[in-house]
């Protein structure tokens, strides 16, 4: 795979078989941590608007799935807003968005992430088990990634 725009991100050990997961042609994103199982993503179309992701992951020791698709990524404002259109928080929420939004300082950043969603009814509870993923768990590989990219 050639590292042209759209490309997977270097050394991400992406494997060139298609893989399952309801994304035609999709492709497995290796070397991801015990909370995510898996990740595929169609070929050429990592880090682009409209590009669909789907994930395999782990919410309060549950294997859940989602399929989302970049809604949006500005550059320059250093974000990205993800919309899931199948998958599990759609059983409880009718709509459900994850953004991302990074402030740098040098080598410090500053990293919050935003869900918004609808609840389908009265009955369903906040989404706190995935904002535990994305705080704790998504946060701390990203930030044991960036050590390994950047020894000081």
């Amino acid at each position: 795979m050639n590292g042209g725009p759209g490309a997977a991100p270097p050394g991400s050990g992406v494997q060139g078989a298609a893989a399952p997961g309801g994304v035609q042609g999709a492709e497995p994103l290796a070397g991801i941590s015990g909370f995510c199982f898996s990740v595929l993503y169609l070929p050429n179309t990592w880090g682009t608007n409209g590009s669909l992701i789907h994930w395999t992951y782990n919410v309060g020791g549950a294997k859940n799935v989602s399929k989302e698709i970049v809604e949006g990524i500005d550059e320059k404002k250093k974000s990205i807003t993800y919309k899931v259109i199948e998958g599990d928080p759609l059983k409880l929420y009718s709509e459900f968005k994850i953004k991302c939004d990074v402030e740098s300082n040098g080598h410090d950043n500053i990293v919050t992430y935003t869900l918004e969603y609808k609840k389908r009814n009265g009955q369903s509870l906040e989404p706190t088990g995935f904002m535990d993923l994305l705080v704790h768990q998504f946060s701390k590989e990203i930030e044991e990634c960036n050590r390994r990219l950047r020894p000081n």
